[in-house]
């Protein structure tokens, strides 16, 4: 079994369950495990599904035997997590809690999502979102009219938005230079790149805002109906009075 399981993801050959999504029992019987829309990221033509793609582009990642799609956040904000279960279907999976640990110190719960369709995979890889993506991410798809939605998507997974200062940081620069267009294109308003150095060395790429830009971050959460909630409610206290 353990050459035969070896044999085939050497050789690429889906299993049956990735193939189909069902479960056949020892008689031969199939039977349904997890339905799901797991074509949810096919075509990117309604707001969710581009908010949804910019929050896996800040904080999900594709295992490397691409069998999975995970996403994990802190427990506080998983309700945006069971929002996006239910675009999916009911009988997506349910979440799991994870909680990390490195050496003694033990970090708070995170709450995660775990999609594993092929299917699913493939689109997410035809998108531009691929394992170990940090350095390397740079969407492939006309975002059209969600530009704001994705990047909302992004802002809540790896951007802050405080009194003085909202910002979003990437590692990759390609993809530093794509948000700095789509900001510019629904605002009217550039955003700086900026480049700083990790304590490893390693480059990141940030985006920073004032009060001077401020039409950038109301463009981006302005009116919205999907978002995390605390970062929605840092931008109406600090941000939509100033409009």
């Amino acid at each position: 079994m353990v050459t035969f399981y070896s044999a085939r993801k050497k050789l690429g050959i889906p299993s049956y369950f990735e193939q189909t999504g069902k479960r056949k029992r020892k008689s031969g019987e199939t039977y349904s495990f997890m339905e799901y829309n797991d074509r949810y990221f096919q075509i990117i033509d309604t707001p969710d599904k581009a908010y949804f793609l910019g929050l896996l582009a800040a904080d999900g990642n594709i295992s490397p035997r691409l069998t999975a799609v995970r996403i994990a956040l802190k427990e506080q904000d998983s309700l945006i997590l069971e929002q996006f279960r239910d675009f999916l279907g009911k009988d997506s999976p349910r979440l799991k809690t994870k909680i990390s640990k490195i050496g003694e110190k033990q970090h708070a719960p995170q709450k995660c999502l775990v999609l594993s369709k092929k299917s699913m995979v493939e689109d997410l890889l035809k998108l531009g979102i691929t394992p170990n993506k940090s350095h390397t991410l740079k969407i492939s798809c006309d975002l059209r009219e969600f530009k704001k939605d994705f990047l909302r998507g992004v802002w809540d997974g790896d951007g802050s938005v405080t009194e003085r200062r909202f910002k979003v940081t990437t590692a990759s620069s390609e993809f530093a230079f794509q948000l700095q267009t789509w900001i510019s294109d629904i605002s009217n308003v550039q955003l700086p790149i900026k480049t700083e150095l990790t304590q490893s060395g390693k480059e990141l790429y940030s985006l920073p805002g004032y009060i001077r830009d401020a039409e950038a971050i109301k463009a981006i959460y302005g009116g919205s109906s999907l978002s995390i909630e605390r970062k929605l409610r840092a931008y109406m206290q600090y941000w939509e009075p100033r409009r």
